[in-house]
């Protein structure tokens, strides 16, 4: 049998013996969502060909919902309301269940930006931003350089370069300042 069939039986087997694994949990910091949707077909499931180098999602019924080729590879396995994927032309990209791209994802490490208190980086015209685990914008993009999230606290700059550092770069400026998780400045971290 062809692997990527193989690999939709072993998906829909799952999810037939495990209906009730479709609760979502919510985030720190998150209020609980709305779910409108009482039906397994809200949420759709990822579904890879790896010989084929591409991603499909599908819904519980099995249906095509976001058909594969358009993605090589996707970070979301339960697609609820948006989806991390990967498109070689674009990057890492954050989309809707229309296949419409919210935001471009911060490539961070190899890989798109790992959430840290309930949020995580995306950028637009070269600025950087924040969007939560809903795939809600935040903090629109305008930084040049803003590191993750700790302890409720940000440090960004609105004026930075970058420099070669070995295989990395480092971001360099004269005016970091600290913002909270609604984009407020805010008062450093106590050490």
């Amino acid at each position: 049998m062809h692997p990527f069939f193989t690999l939709l039986l072993l998906v829909f087997g799952t999810l037939l013996c495990c209906q009730s694994c479709t609760q979502q949990t919510t985030a720190p910091g998150l209020p609980a969502q709305n779910n409108t949707a009482t039906t397994d077909t809200a949420i759709w499931y990822l579904a890879k060909n790896d010989s084929a180098n591409t991603v499909a999602y599908l819904n519980a019924k099995g249906d095509t919902m976001i058909a594969a080729g358009k993605y090589t590879t996707a970070f979301t396995d339960t697609f609820r309301s948006f989806a991390i994927v990967y498109q070689p032309e674009r990057g890492f990209l954050g989309i809707n269940k229309k296949g419409q791209t919210l935001f471009e994802v911060l490539a961070y490490d190899n890989g798109p930006d790992y959430p840290q208190n309930g949020l995580f980086r995306i950028t637009r015209n070269g600025k950087i931003g924040y969007a939560n685990l809903r795939g809600k914008e935040v903090i629109p993009p305008q930084f040049d350089c803003a590191y993750p999230f700790e302890n409720g606290r940000a440090k960004v700059s609105l004026q930075c370069t970058q420099k070669p550092d070995g295989e990395h770069t480092v971001w360099q400026s004269n005016s970091w300042y600290y913002i909270d998780l609604n984009g407020k400045k805010a008062n450093p971290p106590q050490k």
